[in-house]
């Protein structure tokens, strides 16, 4: 039987699946950084980046006060400084680094092997050389080239859906005729 501490916890889960999904709709229908019919850029949102530095350094005070007032503890520490070490680290986000730019040629962006959307290492894919396109099984949209050079994307960009609009566009081969963009999962 479910107590009212259980139901709570549900109720709370769900709340907060409820605005997660709300923040992801109100991004999704944010212009990208720049947009026009032949280029545009994609750019992570700055509020979503600004909430994971706040909830960053929330938890290395957490830990800080849990070490310092509540019992002397190595992984209080380790979760400190954890914390704190992710804030400037996720306030790169803020520069140009990640953004994905593409025209009627080519899409550069970061580049990663792994599936990550984040890595600093960027990369050109010409548009002839990609050979798949759709998401990941971790949900990031991704353009993978010939030599397997990935670059990947998700919900945290601006107007992330714009992208994989542009793609189909001109790789119309990638894209059975029945399928949207977004119903496309491989990888």
């Amino acid at each position: 039987m479910l107590d009212f501490a259980g139901a709570g916890i549900i109720v709370m889960g769900l709340g907060a699946a409820a605005i997660l999904a709300l923040v992801q709709y109100v991004i999704s229908r944010q212009p990208p950084k720049e947009l026009a019919g032949d280029h545009g850029v994609l750019h992570p949102n700055d509020s979503m980046v600004a909430v994971g530095i706040l909830i960053a350094a929330g938890v290395g005070c957490a830990g800080v006060f849990y070490h310092v007032v509540i019992a002397n503890n190595p992984v209080a520490v380790l979760i400190a400084v954890l914390g704190i070490v992710s804030i400037p680290v996720m306030a790169t986000a803020f520069s140009s680094i990640y953004d994905i730019t593409w025209n009627t040629d080519r899409i550069t962006g970061p580049s990663t092997t792994w599936y990550s959307p984040f890595n600093t290492e960027r990369r050109e894919v010409p548009f002839e050389c990609i050979v798949a396109a759709g998401r990941d099984k971790w949900g990031n949209y991704f353009v993978e080239s010939s030599d397997g050079t990935c670059i990947r994307w998700n919900w945290f960009y601006n107007g992330y859906p714009e992208l994989m609009y542009f793609v189909e566009d001109i790789c119309p081969h990638l894209f059975p005729d029945d399928i949207v963009p977004e119903a496309v999962d491989q990888a």
